[in-house]
């Protein structure tokens, strides 16, 4: 028989999300560990035992500090709700007005601000309670609070046997946006790679909400960083959140850089402006010095994300990228004042292009290298 350990790694292997597989195997042993409590209880437990494991499931997040947290307030609003749906129970109402009143009422309440995150709850509550609960709506209502909250304490107590440690999957979100970025500038890249001006429609067919993804990736990283709460695997993994942390903060602050680029060229380097920002003599080696940066960022280590990286953790490809990336930026800062003095222009929005591609660059050099690579910088 193979063992849930097997399990993930198989998951894995077939390309399914290594957390989701654990958070399954986990919901999967609090729910039957939640029947085989509930099981020998009697009365009530013996007419309603599937609500046991049923709260069991609600409770499971894989983060003890969530699974607490998800607990209480589904628990919280059920009780709520079958409030409700006894008073509308107990009240000479056609079965129909009862329902709709307890719906609306319910519904009113889930907005109070303790119970939002399980607001849905609260209605649906009161329908089981009203609809289910027959001429015993009282001991339904009892036995739906009761076994859900009896099955979310196993949860949780599977949750904090196990808890996650969510920072692989972390870190594949950073590297994947880390990927997107680099694709973009290498879109960026392909745009300005020739002679004639582009068409603005090519701008929009290859934008990607870099920003967007980055503020995905901000979520992730806080939810590994709660991950730590009351977890007994996290203790000799203190640092990691607070590396990722760093790595998402640099990785917002490309992102930006990388749209205001976009953003720039896109509003003034196409065939329909009549001053464009580079012109066909500075659109090749805007694009190589794109291009350059690009690479140099694919390659770039964790630890220069997280403002940690040092010049002998590189190997020779990353130092290869780092230099090409430099070569390629020097280049084109000579072409924009070469042709600044020829044409006189002040040609601000190419300096403003070189600028950002230097600030990219910057972001995943380790301090120490940065004087070696580009005196002055």
């Amino acid at each position: 028989m193979r063992s849930p350990t097997d399990l993930l790694h198989a998951a894995a292997a077939r390309g399914l999300d290594r957390g989701r597989a654990a958070l399954a195997v986990r919901a999967a042993v609090a729910a039957a560990a939640a029947w085989l409590v509930v099981w020998p209880l009697g009365g009530l437990a013996d007419e309603y035992p599937y609500y046991a494991p049923f709260g069991a499931v609600v409770a499971v997040t894989g983060t003890v500090a969530v699974s607490a947290r998800a607990s209480l307030g589904a628990v919280a609003a059920i009780m709520v709700g079958s409030a409700v749906a006894l008073g509308f129970a107990a009240a000479p109402l056609p079965e129909a007005v009862a329902l709709a009143a307890a719906v609306g009422v319910g519904t009113l309440l889930a907005g109070w601000t303790p119970l939002r995150a399980s607001a849905s709850w609260v209605p649906m509550a009161a329908v089981f309670v009203l609809e289910l609960g027959g001429q015993e709506p009282w001991e339904f209502a009892t036995a739906y609070f009761a076994l859900t909250a009896l099955g979310a304490l196993v949860g949780t107590a599977v949750d904090l046997a196990y808890p996650a440690l969510p920072w692989r999957e972390t870190d594949d979100s950073l590297r994947g946006l880390r990927r997107s970025l680099a694709d973009q500038l290498d879109a960026v890249a392909d745009t300005l790679g020739s002679d004639d001006p582009p068409d603005p429609d090519v701008w929009v067919r290859t934008r990607t909400p870099v920003v967007d993804r980055s503020v995905t990736v901000d979520a992730t990283v806080a939810e590994a960083a709660v991950a730590r709460r009351a977890n007994w695997r996290a203790r000799g993994w203190w640092h990691v959140p607070e590396a990722q942390q760093r790595r998402a903060e640099t990785l917002r602050h490309l992102a930006m850089l990388v749209q205001d680029l976009r953003t720039m060229l896109e509003a003034h380097e196409h065939r329909d402006v009549t001053t464009p920002a580079l012109g066909p003599s500075l659109r090749r080696p805007a694009a190589e010095a794109a291009r350059a940066v690009a690479a140099a960022l694919r390659s770039a280590t964790p630890a220069s994300e997280a403002g940690e990286g040092d010049a002998d953790e590189l190997d020779d490809e990353q130092r290869r990228d780092l230099e090409v990336a430099v070569a390629a930026l020097r280049a084109l800062e000579e072409e924009v004042r070469r042709n600044r003095r020829e044409t006189q222009a002040d040609l601000f929005a190419a300096a403003s292009a070189v600028t950002t591609l230097w600030r990219v660059l910057a972001t995943v050099v380790p301090p120490a290298l940065r004087e070696e690579l580009a005196p002055g910088w």
